[in-house]
């Protein structure tokens, strides 16, 4: 019985660079003749995904999960969604080297964080594109297209200019409001947008149906979000009228300690707080994490009622529902209370607690 040969590392090395994708092109300048393909292909060391492109990974994309990545042992599971993303855009750009990506498939490429998890790859054209019926991309024909590259050679369009296709695409998306909540808040969290691309994204929403959804998402876009179930927690507390009024409330104890930043807050009439945190899967799944976080919880809760939520209840709105209940119990308004960035804990104060003034 012949022995089967693995792939030469340098295929190997090059696929991880494109999410486990490879072409035949790229295959074949390694020394590899198509004869050899086509076994490797029939053997399953290669899975065929498109015309001239290979996938190194024989587990197929809708199997390739947080167990999956756990099992396989990613350092952490949850880069699979950016793995996905990215993947769906880069086959799309090996299957049509001529071509731009654009939109959402852009985004994953310039790593913006929050990106739906499943979507069309698009890619556009300044001259006429493959026929639709023969893909399973969007295409968009140009008249003049804007582009860049990525820091590892992809074209895409400029992040202004894919931040607003990628947003106008979501409009009318049931889930949309709270997908693109997240790519605002990543993008400003992280500074990814300077003035000039703020100017260049409001001039390609000009004339563009949806582009009055997309101004109202980016003037709700806070800086203070770290991840996208933080944003979708909030967004969901502004569907159900109960906006913070504080994100990322710093809490110190009476020696001026710090014990926690917490993810939204709300000052009630009674002078007590609703505090919520939006739990991340990867931090607060190690050990040590879960034993300071409790003893972090048993002094927040002297300031009031402490709510704590995974992204999953962030999605589907568990989280707002729950403290929109609590804030119409109390009497809450919103607009009317003004929450310092910074308290400090202190039994004998109204609330249990003081603000910190602001150091000049």
């Amino acid at each position: 019985m012949q022995r089967t040969r693995p792939l030469p590392t340098a295929a190997i090395a090059q696929a991880r660079n494109q999410e486990h994708l490879i072409t035949t092109q790229q295959l074949a300048s390694l020394g590899m003749p198509r004869s050899t393909i086509t076994a490797k292909a029939r053997r399953g060391q290669l899975t065929r995904v498109a015309t001239g492109v290979y996938d190194v990974i024989a587990v197929p994309p809708e199997c390739r999960t947080v167990p999956w990545a756990r099992q396989a042992q990613w350092s952490n599971p949850q880069d699979v969604f950016t793995h996905l993303h990215r993947r769906s855009a880069i086959l799309a750009l090996l299957s049509h080297p001529a071509a731009t990506a654009t939109g959402l498939s852009a985004l994953a490429l310039h790593n913006v964080r929050g990106l739906p998890r499943r979507f069309t790859p698009s890619i556009g054209y300044t001259s006429r594109g493959p026929e639709r019926h023969q893909t399973s991309q969007s295409f968009r024909r140009y008249r003049r297209i804007q582009h860049a590259h990525t820091a590892d050679g992809w074209r895409v369009s400029p992040l202004p200019d894919a931040l607003a296709q990628g947003l106008l695409d979501l409009v009318p998306q049931p889930y949309g409001d709270r997908e693109a909540m997240a790519m605002l808040d990543d993008v400003i969290h992280r500074s990814l947008l300077t003035p000039s691309h703020v100017r260049r994204f409001r001039e390609c929403l000009q004339y563009r149906r949806g582009a009055g959804t997309v101004r109202g998402w980016a003037a709700r876009s806070r800086s203070e979000a770290e991840s996208p179930a933080e944003s979708w927690a909030r967004q969901g507390c502004y569907r159900n009228g109960c906006p913070p009024d504080r994100l990322q409330l710093t809490v110190l104890n009476q020696a001026g300690g710090h014990i926690a930043r917490v993810d939204m807050a709300w000052l009630l009439p009674s002078g007590g707080l609703l505090l919520v945190e939006i739990d991340g899967t990867h931090w607060h799944s190690l050990p040590r994490a879960l034993v300071q976080d409790a003893a972090r919880q048993n002094q927040l809760v002297t300031l009031g009622t402490l709510l704590r939520f995974t992204g999953r209840d962030a999605w589907h709105e568990t989280a707002a529902n729950q403290v929109s209940g609590i804030l119409s119990r109390s009497g809450w308004v919103p607009g009317v209370a003004v929450l310092p960035p910074v308290i400090m804990v202190n039994p004998d104060a109204r609330g249990g607690w003081i603000p910190v003034p602001a150091q000049r």
